[in-house]
């Protein structure tokens, strides 16, 4: 049976840590066959940076093919990530942050639901915690898209999708299709690139697997722009702006403002978790 091949792309922008070691050891240790890895560092000096790439090397004890580049500027997420799609050529992608931890089974999971589903886009949930230290000695909570994703499926984008991003970016598994090849290879650098990139994917249809098993921990950092929420929702207006193509930019605007009112229930959307195991597939278009 034929394995499709599976690049996993990594920005970093952190020093080596306790933390981001726990991470790259996660991502490395994917138990997936014919996978890659391309890790970008960005914003770091080359005495910083040095560590991490010899610890790097060190961890790939599957000696799978790994891509290591650096630049000393600081780049946004998207920009470090498009650096990398650049030189990818993979039936899918991996997306995953280096601050966040990954089930050794994450990819293959995800592969086998993409390929049983016809999936182009997989996304599961998660555990989150703010304190790596504390992830070691105790379960932390966790998040689930289990009922965001029965909205998307049900009225798509309109209204909450324009207020908050509905599909996450880390540990997501991407189809490497034709027809967004140049998406790939000029994705977004903005803040919320992520919001930006899954909108213009799925404009002309994708459809979507959900899973409730739990394959990653989200590192959820205060001082991030996810974390500031008021930051967050200004940078998430600006990317919406930036896709308007049909509407009129007062009926997505009051959009916005909807799915601003409806946000905390979001919020207490992703306590629930479904009891048993279950996946959800459905269609996505999102054209603005």
């Amino acid at each position: 049976m034929h394995e499709p091949s599976v690049a996993v792309v990594v920005p970093c922008h952190l020093p080596l840590s306790s933390h981001t070691k726990g991470s790259y050891s996660s991502i490395l240790s994917q138990d997936y066959g014919n996978i890659c890895f391309y890790f970008h560092f960005n914003g770091l000096c080359h005495q910083a940076y040095a560590p991490s790439e010899e610890f790097l090397r060190h961890v790939n004890i599957y000696h799978k093919p790994l891509t290591i580049t650096f630049s000393a500027e600081s780049l946004t997420p998207g920009a470090a990530r498009r650096i990398s799609l650049k030189k990818i050529n993979a039936e899918y992608i991996f997306f995953a942050d280096s601050d966040d931890l990954f089930n050794e089974n994450a990819v293959s999971s995800k592969v086998a639901i993409a390929l049983r589903s016809h999936a182009d886009i997989v996304i599961s949930d998660v555990y989150y915690f703010s304190d790596y230290q504390t992830i070691t000695t105790r379960q932390p909570p966790s998040k689930s898209y289990y009922l965001t994703s029965l909205i998307l499926s049900i009225f798509g984008i309109f209204p909450i999708g324009i207020a908050y991003n509905l599909i996450p970016n880390s540990g997501t598994l991407v189809k490497y299709r034709e027809c967004s090849r140049s998406l790939f290879k000029e994705y977004p650098v903005s803040v919320h690139e992520d919001f930006l990139f899954y909108t213009q994917y799925c404009s002309s249809g994708a459809k979507v697997a959900y899973s409730s098993s739990l394959l990653a921990s989200y590192h959820i950092s205060r001082h991030s722009t996810t974390g500031n929420k008021l930051a967050s929702k200004l940078y998430h207006l600006d990317a919406v702006c930036s896709l308007i193509k049909s509407r009129p930019f007062v009926i997505v605007f009051i959009a916005w403002v909807i799915g601003l009112v409806f946000l905390p229930f979001v919020r207490l959307l992703h306590t629930y978790r479904p009891q048993n195991q279950l996946e959800l597939y459905f269609n996505l278009k999102t054209k603005l």
